[in-house]
């Protein structure tokens, strides 16, 4: 580690490890994390790595730190203890080695914001609006970042865990805040401040196979029942489709008779309710046949479900790699295998 400085949470573990032979390491005098002291780790190594308690305080630390460092220029890493641990603790039960393994498996700092805090946080999935929410998160981090190519290849970092287009990502860097003024807003897991208004997401219509099913829930009553039977709505993911479908089947289940624009006009998601209204007009007739369109709806949203937990799973796969935890990568792996033989199997059903 000549070529780095490893950040403790204090001189507590600093004294104690050094002690014991850790060397390169620094801890800051009572306070957080700060650009002058980045600067001053700048001046001796390029590379920093955060070594802090494995409890919630010690992820905020590094989540507040890595944004910091970035935007001094430094390479940024963390290292991660697990649950309940601190530096003290583990080195007590492993030895100063096992330690040395910890520090080495450091995730790099940027993509330890995206997987292990923004992404969990958010919920986002590759390709979504949401991931779209999570880079706009991200937005003051990236702005805050002076060297053009370091920022250029985060950005192509954040497009590939994101399933973003890189192109679209750059104008949201319009809305960060430059390099003098970023300390205030580059904490992206910090709570909006008391009086600031939470930034409005515009309701979005649902997808294609989920608004279908609705209107055949609507147009056919019968086939609530195969909705609640097969549990369908578990396999929905627009939440303004999936609170209408359930309300509408618990309605069906208690023998309430439908009028639809009386159901639609009752649709609390205002995106929903205008492309049900528009919809609707010129809606099929079902028939008989019903079943058949409503088995077909089924799949869809079982292979949908079945790639969202492939790409979910590639993001664990991608977090265990950075940590080089063989064991976790070999159980996704297999998991991975798994599922897409699942979604082999009904790709096959759908003949």
């Amino acid at each position: 580690m000549c070529d780095a400085a490893c950040q403790l949470p204090d001189c507590l573990h600093l004294l104690r490890l050094s002690q014991l032979g850790l060397e390169n390491i620094v801890a800051p005098m009572g306070t957080a994390l700060t650009e002058a002291q980045c600067r001053l780790i700048k001046r001796f190594v390029p590379r920093v790595v955060f070594l802090y308690d494995g409890d919630s305080a010690g992820i905020a630390a590094a989540d507040k730190g890595v944004p910091i460092a970035l935007a001094e220029g430094l390479q940024v890493a963390v290292a991660q203890l697990p649950e309940g641990e601190d530096p003290d603790s583990y080195v007590g039960e492993h030895g100063i080695d096992g330690l040395r393994e910890i520090v080495d498996k450091a995730i790099p700092g940027f993509e330890h914001l995206v997987l292990n805090s923004v992404l969990p946080r958010t919920g986002a999935r590759k390709g979504t609006q949401d991931a779209v929410v999570a880079a706009r998160e991200l937005a003051p981090v990236l702005a805050s970042i002076s060297d053009r190519a370091e920022r250029n290849l985060y950005i192509r970092k954040l497009a590939d865990i994101l399933g973003l287009d890189e192109r679209a990502l750059v104008p949201l860097l319009a809305d960060g805040p430059r390099r003098r003024s970023r300390v205030r807003a580059t904490n992206p897991t910090a709570p909006h401040a008391s009086g600031a208004a939470s930034p409005r997401i515009a309701s979005t219509p649902p997808p294609s196979s989920e608004l279908n099913l609705l209107k055949l829930l609507l147009l056919v009553p019968e086939a609530c029942a195969v909705y609640m039977a097969h549990d369908v709505g578990a396999l929905l993911t627009h939440d303004g489709a999936r609170e209408a479908a359930d309300a509408l089947a618990g309605r069906v289940e208690a023998e309430e008779k439908i009028d639809i624009a009386s159901f639609i006009a009752d649709v609390r998601d205002p995106g929903l309710k205008s492309v049900l209204y528009r919809s609707m007009a010129d809606a099929p007739e079902f028939g008989d046949e019903w079943a058949e369109t409503f088995a077909q709806l089924e799949t869809t949203l079982k292979s949908g479900r079945l790639r969202r937990e492939i790409q979910d799973l590639k993001l664990e796969l991608r977090r265990a790699y950075l940590q080089r935890d063989d064991d976790e990568a070999g159980r996704l792996q297999i998991r991975n295998v798994q599922l897409q033989k699942q979604l082999q199997a009904l790709k096959s059903s759908r003949g």
